[in-house]
């Protein structure tokens, strides 16, 4: 009988405490869904800088999103504490593919300031129109904005070819404002992709600059069929390179040739058809 009743009190001990624990996690849940709601740790205004193409309204509001709603049906996700800065940073960078980086910060205990840094333009991802459209008299292509990694974040927005400065950027072959770049095999969807790797294509654009620096302008690096490269100059003149190209070699030959007396210097070269370059120090050069 003693043995019973002291069994029986054991589980009332038990039972007491796991009451006691469940009540006072109970209270404590309470408390921090209490102390998470107030005004004064929740965020209720958010502020955009820096954002100059995109929408600051339309950033705004896909923050505000992630900012609604609780976790567990309890503690606010615009708690100052536990707002998901990560997701909306990933959300973004996904849905706006021009916007290069994303910083967030509290501006008070009220305000979240993001920080937008857009993508610069180095260049112009290309493909040839279906349905051709003229501008001065020069076809223009299907184009879209690369960064100077060779991402591809932005289409040029062809309804406005009639304008002064959408001349100045399309017709590369009178304003080579930007190179233009060409795939053997266009992408379906080009925003969001990379031509080429990062470092190639930044060896691409110091190629380029140095041959500006000779005096001739690059309008465009075409992919061939046999999938090396040939690089398109103002006057008509081409260059032939190699996909694997070692281009301070092939500057270094570029600079032998115009230098050349008998080659008539820049302006003689000019009126070259090609120089094929991919044969390290020989080079095959055709005058038209």
């Amino acid at each position: 009988m003693k043995s019973a009743r002291l069994k029986e009190r054991r589980r009332k001990i038990v039972v007491g405490k796991i009451f006691i624990t469940v009540f006072c996690v109970a209270g404590l849940w309470s408390l921090i869904f209490w102390l998470s709601g107030l005004p004064s740790v929740t965020i209720s205004g958010v502020e955009i800088s820096g954002a100059v193409s995109e929408s600051a309204s339309v950033v705004a509001s896909t923050t505000e999103s992630f900012l609604s709603g609780k976790y567990f049906y309890t503690v606010p996700r615009s708690n100052i504490l536990l707002y998901p800065r990560t997701s909306i940073e990933k959300e973004i960078l996904k849905l706006f593919p021009r916007v290069k980086k994303v910083g967030i910060r509290l501006k008070d205990l009220r305000t979240l300031v993001v920080q937008i840094s857009e993508r610069e333009p180095a260049g112009l991802w290309c493909k040839p129109l279906v349905v051709p459209i003229t501008l001065l008299d020069e076809k223009l292509d299907d184009c879209y904005f690369l960064d100077d990694s060779g991402y591809i974040f932005h289409r040029l927005d062809l309804s406005s070819a009639t304008s002064t400065d959408a001349a100045n950027i399309m017709l590369s072959s009178r304003y080579p404002v930007y190179i233009k770049f060409y795939s053997l095999v266009p992408f379906e969807k080009p925003v969001g992709e990379s031509y080429e790797t990062p470092e190639r294509f930044r060896s691409f654009l110091e190629f380029a600059k140095n041959i500006n620096s000779l005096g001739l302008n690059v309008l465009a690096f075409r992919e061939r069929e046999d999938a090396d490269f040939d690089i398109d100059l103002v006057g008509g003149a081409r260059l032939i390179v190699g996909r694997d190209a070692v281009f301070s070699s092939v500057f270094s030959n570029l600079q032998a040739i115009i230098s050349d007396q008998d080659s008539g210097g820049v302006e003689g070269f000019k009126k070259a058809d090609y120089a094929d370059m991919r044969f390290g120090n020989k080079v095959f050069y055709k005058r038209r």
